[in-house]
């Protein structure tokens, strides 16, 4: 996440308004949301891999729902035990 921060901290009102400038952004939207999902996610599922956990758990067999609200990136449907 740190990467993606630092990209997005280039992006102010000076950044000209052009197609390859909004593709950037929507770019930059979507691996934000997908790296804090991950990092979310406590156990290994799917396509997702972590070393620090060696089996997938039950309370993970969901679908995490990612959205921005108010220029803040929410995760719904995290379980309500996530250790």
């Amino acid at each position: 996440m740190d990467a993606l921060t630092v990209v997005a901290e280039k992006i102010d009102a000076k950044t000209p308004a052009s197609r390859r400038n909004f593709e950037a952004t929507n770019i930059l939207t979507v691996a934000t949301a997908v790296a804090a999902s991950a990092l979310a996610r406590t156990e290994s599922r799917g396509c997702h891999r972590r070393t620090d956990t060696v089996e997938a758990r039950e309370i993970w067999l969901r679908h995490l729902q990612v959205s921005l609200r108010n220029n803040q990136l929410i995760i719904d449907n995290l379980p309500t035990e996530s250790a």
